[in-house]
């Protein structure tokens, strides 16, 4: 197996377990601070294995989200500010199974690719984006993190419509 298909499988078993934390709870204070963890692992673990191999956009994304995640450990960060955060990595999921070789599922990889669109669109951009702009949220170093991440995740968007366009013309 190549370096790749080993990162996607390591991130398919973290993003697991942190849902399966998630989906088990009984609610946001039991499990807040276990999904914090989880996600700090998560991103510590992609960067000390995997950095060389990630875009400079993708180091940055890991470097933030570690900052907020650690932020939000020592400093009390309100809970409308954290859930979006943990929402958007179900894009991942897609995003992941929209890379595995084709060999897989070819089909599979293909509905991966639409439903990761949509929910990155609906999730790292909507989602956080509506939090972030209209809701009243005191300006905590989390704040600011969590709208670095938005910043970036509109800039990965903007990368989407680009490649989804592009495919969209190649086709006809």
């Amino acid at each position: 197996m190549n370096s790749l298909t080993i990162r996607n499988v390591n991130t398919l078993f973290f993003l697991s377990i942190y849902f399966s934390i998630w989906v088990s709870s009984p609610g946001p204070n039991t499990f807040i601070p276990i999904l914090n963890f989880s996600l700090l692992y998560y991103m510590l673990y992609d960067l000390y294995y995997y950095a060389m191999e990630m875009g400079i956009d993708m180091v940055v994304h890991h470097i933030l989200t570690t900052l907020l995640v650690i932020s939000s450990m020592y400093y009390p960060t309100h809970w409308d500010i954290l859930k979006p955060f943990y929402l958007a990595e179900i894009s991942t999921f897609f995003l992941v199974f929209s890379k595995m070789p084709t060999v897989f599922y070819p089909f599979l990889r293909q509905v991966s690719k639409f439903l990761f669109v949509g929910t990155f669109v609906y999730f790292r951009v909507y989602s956080i984006g509506y939090t972030l702009l209209y809701q009243r949220l005191e300006l905590t170093l989390s704040f600011w993190f969590a709208y670095s991440l938005w910043l970036l995740n509109v800039y990965w968007f903007f990368i989407i419509v680009e490649k989804v366009k592009n495919n969209f013309s190649s086709a006809k």
